[in-house]
């Protein structure tokens, strides 16, 4: 659990840093999707262990990734 924490923090500052920067902003597309393959991964860790109260944000917030992607691809 501390693991994809750390993982969707670390995914966010990636989405976010390149376009702040200017530097390198393609990479902001690749670590929304990066970000979008983890929060996959914690809906499905907090699913197998009956944790159903955090899927509406893990499934908002997984949405937003992937419209990144798609709006940054």
């Amino acid at each position: 659990m501390r693991t994809l924490g750390a993982l969707e923090l670390l995914g966010a500052a990636g989405v976010v840093l390149p376009t702040i920067s200017g530097y390198w902003p393609q990479m902001t597309a690749l670590a929304a999707g990066a970000l979008a393959l983890v929060l996959a991964a914690a809906a499905l860790v907090h699913s197998k262990q009956r944790e159903y109260n955090c899927l509406p944000l893990l499934l908002v917030l997984l949405a937003a990734a992937l419209m990144v992607v798609w709006g940054r691809w």
